[in-house]
């Protein structure tokens, strides 16, 4: 049986990708690393990488996600789910659900 298609408007995208950023600008600067001590810990060149990040432009690349998320001391599997559904809404929503206020809101407060 064909799942029924699921489709994530570009306002709610950028508005899921905003709030994503902030969760890992907020992490970052709770751990009390600048963006170049971060990038420096991905060997990536430039800080404007992190920069552009957090700035909701484009999403951490998959294979860094490991090592960002034990550079910013959190777990595993708690930091995909955040990212997924932040930056991968219709993917998140395939695997959990539409995510709860609640969740959508976390970065603010964790």
């Amino acid at each position: 049986m064909a799942r029924p298609k699921t489709d994530t408007s570009n306002a709610q995208r950028l508005s899921m990708r905003q709030l994503g950023s902030a969760w890992l600008r907020e992490k970052r600067e709770k751990c009390g690393l600048s963006q170049r001590e971060v990038s420096n810990r991905l060997g990536i060149d430039s800080h404007t990488f992190i920069s552009a990040i957090e700035s909701g432009g484009p999403s951490l690349p998959e294979d860094r996600w490991e090592e960002y998320a034990q550079i910013l001391g959190i777990d595993w599997p708690e930091f995909c789910k955040n990212m997924i559904m932040y930056f991968k809404p219709d993917i998140y929503r395939g695997l959990f659900g539409e995510p709860s206020k609640t969740e959508t809101q976390q970065g603010k407060k964790a």
